[in-house]
């Protein structure tokens, strides 16, 4: 349903008269979830507040008027959680963007929600620090964004996701308050982690004004290796010695690349390809002190020529130089009309060959063996799929048949068809949240929701209340 703004706009503009208010129409595009690129915005307005108090009015008018709200970052999300099930009013963070405050002795930084994460590095870096969360998106990615939905980025074996990284936050709720939740120490036993509500939440619960956030010092040294397989099955275990042995590395890429996409490669690559008979490339990035990276480094060639060759260095320079646009697509790709839908699951360590060899066997039934890709991405149970597809009706159909099989078999192997991303209404039915949590959880999450948010404006048809009607699209 589309909502006549006219009476709200005037309102909100009279109510926040220092906020950022439009209703235009070429603004309006801008605000809709880039994995619905095709359809129109269902922004209805938006607001782009410059203080915690005016996100407060803000919310307390929309919950008045029953007016939806999607709290609004970069926009970088591949899920759908910016897309509620009905006509919303966009809450722009982004005039939210201040390093507040920065502890060299506490090792922590203060920021707002709306601040990107390329400039919270940048200002850490220029200190000797790193936030270690380092996603493909962090031009654009929001920290608050990042933490609304644990976002995992590069560095995740080191420094663990977003979430990992919070020891505070302060939240604006729809009845007008804004809550601080925990502070700047590493471990409380007072109370259970109240900061864990909104992690994840996915804008359903509250929105998110500010984080303290952990760091730590920027590495000494950094060192990239890559290696060739001849099966994704040697590769994983290759991996699982690696962590075995204490070298599991800081950050690590490893996968196959479609056939389809092969052809598509400069003829040197291809014949790389040939020549050490890679199926699957692995490649592994470790940082600290100069002398350990080397160690560390040696230690890890010799244990991974047990399983397959060592590369030339410079493809795996070139991947961790490049590695911010990793999943973007690239012009071959693109000439060819070619896109990529990566899918990101997580399977018990245990079921992960058994998940490839399913997964091969639905794309084998569906004739698209040659357009799957499998990978792990810095975590041994962190399995993505990607499907090569042709932008059309057709690539779209193929898709979606995909996709039912597959989120049928990563419920049955005990697996989350959400591990970085959210569900966001992509695939926001009851039947499939309650076999990614569990129907207790749910019904809990639920309770919550009706206490935080009685009226469902925030982000409704994500996550938890107001669904039934979501996970029916698909770009």
């Amino acid at each position: 349903m589309v909502i006549d703004m006219n009476t709200h706009t005037k309102a909100l503009k009279k109510l926040l008269p220092k906020a950022i208010i439009t209703d235009d129409k070429a603004e309006l595009e801008a605000y809709k979830d880039i994995i619905y690129v095709h359809e129109p915005s269902r922004a209805q307005l938006v607001v782009r507040p410059g203080s915690y108090e005016e996100v407060s009015k803000l919310l307390g008018y929309c919950d008045r008027h029953n007016l939806a709200v999607a709290p609004w970052g970069g926009g970088t999300n591949l899920s759908g959680s910016l897309t509620p099930s009905r006509s919303f009013v966009a809450l722009d963070i982004k005039g939210l963007n201040k390093v507040l405050d920065f502890s060299e002795d506490n090792w922590t930084v203060t920021v707002q929600a709306g601040a990107t994460i390329e400039k919270i590095e940048n200002y850490l870096n220029k200190r000797g620090f790193t936030l270690g969360h380092d996603p493909w998106s962090k031009a654009s990615a929001t920290i608050g964004g990042a933490i609304a939905l644990d976002s995992a980025g590069n560095l995740y074996p080191k420094y663990g996701s977003a979430g990992d990284l919070v020891l505070s936050i302060k939240v604006a709720v729809v009845d007008g308050r804004i809550l601080t939740l925990g502070g700047p120490i590493s471990k409380s036993s007072s109370s259970p982690r109240m900061s864990c509500l909104f992690i994840g939440s996915a804008g359903t619960l509250g929105v998110i004004l500010e984080a303290t956030m952990k760091i730590a010092p920027l590495a000494a040294e950094h060192a990239t290796s890559g290696y060739a397989f001849s099966s994704f099955k040697k590769m994983f275990y290759a991996i699982k010695e690696l962590d075995k042995a204490g070298l599991t590395p800081q950050s690590y890429i490893g996968g196959t690349l479609p056939s389809v996409a092969i052809k598509l490669q400069p003829k040197t690559e291809q014949a790389l390809v040939k020549m050490l008979g890679i199926d699957s490339a692995l490649f592994i990035y470790y940082e600290g002190n100069a002398e350990d990276v080397k160690v560390r480094l040696k230690a890890a060639k010799n244990l991974l020529s047990g399983f397959g060759k060592k590369m030339p260095d410079k493809y795996a320079a070139s991947w961790w130089e490049n590695r911010h646009t990793y999943f973007e697509m690239n012009k071959e790709l693109a000439d060819e009309n070619i896109h990529l839908h990566v899918f990101d699951f997580c399977i018990p360590k245990d079921m992960v060959l058994t998940a490839y060899t399913r997964m091969d066997e639905i794309a084998k039934k569906q004739k698209l063996e040659k357009r799957i890709s499998h990978s792990l991405f810095s975590a041994l149970d962190a399995y993505t799929v990607a499907l090569y597809l042709e932008d059309s009706k057709e690539g779209m159909a193929s898709l979606r048949r995909f996709e039912k099989e597959a989120i049928s078999e990563v419920h049955n192997l005990k697996g989350t068809i959400a591990r970085t991303h959210g569900l966001g209404s992509l695939y926001s039915s009851r039947a499939i949240i309650e076999k990614e949590i569990g129907k207790d959880a749910l019904d809990l999450l639920e309770k919550m929701k009706r206490t935080l948010d009685p009226n469902n404006i925030l982000n409704p048809g994500i996550l938890i209340r107001g669904h039934e009607d979501g996970g029916k699209r698909r770009s």
